[in-house]
């Protein structure tokens, strides 16, 4: 690589070819420094002097513009575990749409009656869902029973 034979620093001395400084740069510069050392002033007169409780906001004032809203609304009827007994009747068993008589039988809810619609309908049918629109799917009502004496599941 060949070598550069110009300097890298300029050799040649500084020199202000402004003959006069206008007075508007005088005066900003003035107020400027004036800002600045005030500024410095007053952090180092109020750096020991904080008090948490004047920027605090009060827990009122935090609840005044606060919603309410409950995470978790509690179900219309207890629910027991399938299999595990304490079931209520069949006649007590609120089914939905479906008709009490499927309880029958020894018939019991193994799942909680579940509606999809359009909205929801890929959480049920994996992947198949846009066919049945295509069809004119409207609703899907959901309930799975169980027969634990026998060992038997149907989902209707």
């Amino acid at each position: 690589m060949a070598k550069k034979k110009d300097p890298i620093f300029n050799q040649r001395k500084r020199r202000v070819f402004r003959t006069q400084i206008p007075s508007g740069e005088i005066a900003f510069g003035a107020v400027f420094v004036l800002i600045v050392i005030g500024m410095g002033w007053w952090f180092f007169a109020k750096r020991d002097d904080f008090d948490p409780t004047e920027r605090d906001i009060s827990m009122e004032l935090m609840e005044e513009g606060s919603v309410e809203d409950t995470l978790y609304r509690t179900p219309l009827q207890r629910w027991s575990e399938p299999g595990q007994g304490g079931m209520a009747s069949a006649a007590t068993v609120d089914v939905g749409i479906f008709p009490p008589e499927i309880l029958d039988d020894g018939w019991t809810p193994a799942t909680r009656i579940q509606e999809f619609d359009e909205s929801n309908l890929y959480e049920k049918i994996n992947g198949a869902a846009p066919q049945y629109f295509q069809f004119g799917f409207v609703r899907l009502h959901f309930i799975g029973l169980a027969r634990a004496a026998e060992g038997l599941e149907i989902n209707i």
